[in-house]
This record gives structure tokens, C-alpha cells and sequence, in this order.
């Protein structure tokens, strides 16, 4: 029996090689670019991320990855007991500048759309990375899921809608934990700024269902914590068990 959550590869998930919107992305529209720091936020995978389109022009711009479903998943997702889910850090401009959004899209063997699934737009993170998470159940016969970073110019000389740390896997559909985790690094991300605590929390719940993951987890935390000034994360950390 296939054990979830399975993670899918993500080719260049922070951008760093390649010509924008960097290699293993296409554009699907508009002219997306690499930004570095300041003024704009600091890159979090390495030396850049991605700015969905960088000319001033009204419109909604995306890029797009395809990822394969491993051949151990494809059972369960015939029987409709997937869902795919997407983590990754955003960040825009100023407050009412600019939309981001990501979708998920499911294809087939012969690479046609089955389906789309839109996130909705986020609400405004300015020039400060907050962790998202986004799932959708997986239609029976999907062969690729197709991650779709976005972004609608509102204001401004480019589409400030900036991606970084992209990550995907598939969990079980309608499991509690990857529900939670959803709702907590939504949470967590727009009351921590400058850190990836919410993203480590997120990983943290999402795993009750997967104990392989939960040493993986922690060491995350551990890192997390000990990268960052506790002026840089606030709060208290919580330990959560599942049981």
C-alpha cells in the first residue's frame, strides 16, 4: 500500500537556474522575471525568486510546472482518494498592489486539461514572505498535476506577485490533518513575518498523518529556530501530538 503523503518532485523550486520563469517552468502568460532583495523581500531558497510579469500592464499572467504521477499513486487516484497540494512562500508589493493566486491542473495521459482548481486571491503580504498551502481532490485519470503560479496586475511599472520555496505532494483526500495544516499556515503565516515558523508548523500537521515525515519535521523546526533571532519570530512555539 502507497504511503501519503508522497511528495512530487518539483524541478528548480526556488528558481535559481535557468533563464525566467526558470528551468522546469513555462510561462503560460506574461513576462515573468527573477527579483533578489531590497528593495524588494530577501530570497528565501537561495540567490532569487520569481515575480510573475514584470511589465506595468493590465492582465492576469501565469507560469507552470507538470508534474508526473508516480505510477504507485495511480490506483488511488482512479478510485478518487487524492487530493494534490501545493506549499510555497508569497509575497507582494504594498498593500493593494498587485493579486497572487496559484492553481492546480490535472491532465491526462494525453497531456488535456481535466480540470482546474484556483486558490482564490491571498490576501496582501507586503515585501514579506508568508506560507501558503493550497489542496484539491484529484480527479479520477489524472497523469500530471500541473502547478500554476499567478498573479493580476492592479497598480504599479509590474505584476508583483513573488513566489519562492515551491513545494507539492499528494495526500489523502479529505484527511484531517491536511485540512488543519491548510488552515494553521494560513494562520500562523499572516501573524509571523520574516520567518518560516508557519511553514514549519504546516509541515508539522500535515505529518500526523505520515510518522515517517515527523523526524523530518522537527528537524525543520530545529533549523528554523535556530536561523532566526527570537525577535524575528515571536510568538511561542506550540507542540503539537497526534494521536
Amino acid at each position: 500500500m502507497t504511503s501519503y503523503p508522497k511528495r512530487l518532485q518539483v524541478t528548480n523550486p526556488s528558481f535559481e537556474t535557468g533563464a525566467a520563469p526558470g528551468d522546469g517552468w513555462v510561462t503560460v502568460s506574461g513576462s515573468p522575471v527573477f527579483r533578489t532583495s531590497g528593495p524588494f523581500p530577501d530570497p528565501r531558497g537561495a540567490s532569487r525568486y520569481l515575480s510573475v510579469d514584470n511589465p506595468g500592464v493590465s492582465g492576469t499572467w501565469r507560469v507552470r510546472q507538470d508534474l508526473v504521477v508516480p505510477a504507485e499513486c495511480i490506483a488511488d487516484v482512479d478510485a478518487g482518494l487524492l487530493a494534490a497540494s501545493m506549499r510555497f512562500l508569497w509575497s507582494n508589493w504594498a498593500a493593494g498592489n498587485d493579486i497572487g493566486f496559484v492553481e492546480l491542473a490535472y491532465l491526462d495521459a494525453a497531456d488535456a486539461i481535466l480540470a482546474t482548481a484556483p486558490s482564490g486571491n491571498f490576501p496582501d503580504s507586503p515585501q514579506t514572505w508568508t506560507p501558503r498551502t493550497f489542496t484539491a481532490p484529484v480527479p479520477s485519470g489524472t497523469r500530471k498535476v500541473g502547478l500554476i503560479l499567478g498573479g493580476t496586475w492592479t497598480a504599479g511599472a509590474a505584476t508583483d506577485s513573488y513566489f519562492d520555496l515551491v513545494e507539492a505532494e499528494l495526500v489523502l483526500a479529505g484527511d484531517p490533518a491536511g485540512e488543519v495544516g491548510q488552515a494553521y499556515a494560513e494562520a500562523v503565516g499572516v501573524a509571523v513575518s520574516g520567518g518560516r515558523v508557519g511553514q514549519v508548523y504546516a509541515e508539522a500537521l500535515l505529518s500526523a498523518a505520515s510518522p515517517a515525515r515527523t523526524s523530518q519535521v522537527y528537524a525543520e523546526m530545529i533549523r528554523s529556530v535556530a536561523d532566526k533571532p527570537a525577535t524575528a519570530m515571536g510568538g511561542t512555539i506550540v507542540c503539537v501530538v497526534a494521536m
